[in-house]
């Protein structure tokens, strides 16, 4: 039951296809996101979210139902009798090989008929979804952007429940500093994928730097409930603490993104400059001899060493 609220209930939309029962090794691989969909069952966070109804039917419901079916069966060979013809047939290991492999090609039949079909014209409006994409992503390589916007609004008009170009648009916008329209893309994207984590921390972001501090941090939120190793939103979610002067929560939220990837810069920056406000002089400067060996270079970064070590600017 994990395994299918886990990776099946994400593709439980419209666009679902044999494509993705057949990804699962680069579900697994390439969006450990959506295996870590919830932080619920495993309560990771130290501000766990209340369930909603899916969380109760994918792991209580379903199975409380499973389990009640299995003790319907154990007690139907006992009551058959240990030494039954039937009981004997089903617990032979080829008949439970031979009744697994029947089912296993029974719901790979149902899925197949019951795919919906497509038409020859939703087969080429697809292939032209598919150029448009492909073309903006090259323009954005090129550094075109308004090139690849044409493009994603292209895309959008083809398919308008996908969520993917809608992202772009945003992002397109965001390198253009129009954060208001960068901001109305990354809404319709949460219509149509409500938990994506990189669009939630992206306009999380963006909220914090208009003034929103509860809208950014209700977003930020739920960008580390959509994906746990999140250590950008971490990040964000811990800036936003400090400024409503709550930097030992702060503190905490760092130390959860320098943990998921020790080799993020901004992350110990960020803790040393926390922890410096503290006057906790010794471990601010321990992240931020993390941090120097990172990347980390600049007029900003040699403002906080001078501050830290009280060296000359």
């Amino acid at each position: 039951m994990l395994i299918q609220y886990k990776i099946t209930l994400p593709y439980n939309h419209p666009e679902f296809t044999l494509k993705a029962l057949g990804s699962s090794a680069e579900l697994i691989f390439n969006r450990p996101d959506l295996l870590l969909r919830s932080s619920n069952f495993f309560n990771m966070l130290s501000h766990p979210q209340s369930w909603d109804y899916l969380d109760g039917l994918f792991l209580l419901v379903f199975p409380l139902f499973q389990l009640a079916a299995l003790v319907g069966v154990l007690a139907f060979l006992k009551w058959v009798g240990g030494a039954s013809r039937l009981q004997v047939m089903v617990r032979d290991p080829k008949f439970m090989l031979f009744k697994t492999v029947v089912i296993s090609i029974l719901l790979l039949a149902i899925v197949v008929v019951s795919a919906p079909t497509k038409t020859p014209s939703e087969i080429s409006a697809r292939i032209k979804y598919q150029e448009a994409v492909k073309n903006g992503e090259t323009h954005l390589r090129n550094g075109k952007i308004e090139e690849a916007k044409a493009d994603y609004i292209q895309a959008a008009e083809m398919a308008p429940k996908a969520w993917k170009p809608y992202f772009m648009i945003g992002q397109t916008w965001q390198a253009q500093g129009r954060i208001d329209e960068a901001n109305r893309y990354f809404r319709k994207v949460l219509l149509y994928n409500p938990i994506d984590s990189p669009t939630l921390t992206l306009l999380g972001n963006n909220l914090k730097r208009l003034g929103k501090t509860k809208d950014a941090e209700k977003m930020l939120r739920s960008a580390i409930r959509a994906w746990p190793l999140n250590f950008q939103a971490y990040d964000s979610l811990a800036q936003v603490q400090a400024t409503q002067g709550k930097r030992e929560e702060a503190i905490q939220l760092l130390n959860y993104a320098v943990q998921i990837n020790p080799n993020y810069g901004p992350g110990h920056l960020n803790l040393a400059m926390t922890y410096h406000s503290l006057n906790r002089e010794q471990k601010s400067r321990y992240h931020f001899n993390r941090a120097l060996p990172l990347g980390l270079t600049g007029p900003v970064v040699e403002q906080i060493k001078s501050m830290l070590f009280k060296t000359p600017k």
